[in-house]
């Protein structure tokens, strides 16, 4: 609510701030364990996808290179978090060389809009249901 403070000129009152600030506490701890858990899942998306591709391509022996790709943070700083997708396996890079190969790589470029997208859509439902929206 605005005000004429006399000589003083406008004030605004502002009614429900304890809420407020309830509200934006519990945003913020909420983001500290989404927020990074946003990103690996996309990652996550991408993953599974370079997966897809390895069955897809014919380049599953035993199966190990497909059930080591997975999504991780590999840095996280103030400025930007890095999320990796990739294998521990010694052989990926092998197979990612192949002439057919490319499956992290054509995983990125089939997913990376779609990761992007799903980021985007987990953090704004945090700030949907913290806001009361």
């Amino acid at each position: 609510m605005a005000k004429w403070h006399g000589d003083k000129g406008w004030y605004v009152r502002m009614m429900g701030i304890a809420k407020a600030k309830g509200r934006i506490g519990r945003m913020t701890a909420e983001f500290g364990h989404a927020f990074p858990d946003a990103f690996v899942r996309g990652g996550a998306v991408m993953a599974r996808r370079a997966k897809q591709i390895i069955n897809e391509k014919g380049h599953v022996v035993s199966g190990t290179l497909m059930g080591s790709i997975h999504s991780e943070i590999t840095d996280w700083r103030k400025e930007y978090i890095e999320v990796s997708v990739g294998t521990w396996v010694h052989y990926a890079r092998k197979i990612e060389d192949l002439p057919d190969g490319g499956y992290l790589f054509q995983a990125f470029e089939e997913t990376r809009t779609d990761v992007l997208k799903y980021i985007d859509n987990q953090l704004k439902r945090i700030v949907k249901r913290n806001a009361g929206l």
